[in-house]
């Protein structure tokens, strides 16, 4: 775990850049979307990169796997949001943006690593191992 800087450093980036464009393509498509939606997508839109930095910070200070599985429930986050929010900017607008459909598909089953992340977690929390 010593190596781990830069690795942290890319994926935090990586997380970061997704939620941003998340950000644009829910302003671009709010119109396209449910009030609720809209607003909620704006609200949690720091989400991920809130997940992504506690995961770089336990990394860096314990190196506990903890860190490195907030960083990936982070990631699929952001990656879940930006798919969801691209199919309906795509579908809304035809041919705009290429394969809206299949991006709502990987929208609606991301969900599965990030509720099986957050279960493993709670069963490794707080030393990283198994009681």
């Amino acid at each position: 775990m010593t190596h781990s800087r830069g690795a942290t450093a890319a994926v935090w980036v990586t997380v970061t850049v997704l939620s941003v464009a998340n950000l644009i393509l829910t302003i671009m498509a709010q119109n396209d979307l449910a009030t609720t939606d809209a607003v909620s997508g704006l609200i949690y839109a720091p989400a991920p990169v809130l997940y992504a930095t506690l995961g770089v910070l336990i990394v860096r200070r314990a190196g506990n796997v903890i860190g490195w599985m907030l960083i990936g429930i982070g990631g699929a986050q952001a990656i879940s949001w930006l798919a969801s929010a691209y199919a309906v900017f795509g579908v809304a607008h035809p041919g705009t943006l290429p394969a809206p459909e299949l991006a709502g598909l990987l929208a609606e089953w991301s969900f599965i690593p990030v509720f099986t992340g957050l279960g493993f977690m709670l069963l490794l929390f707080p030393s990283g191992t198994l009681p």
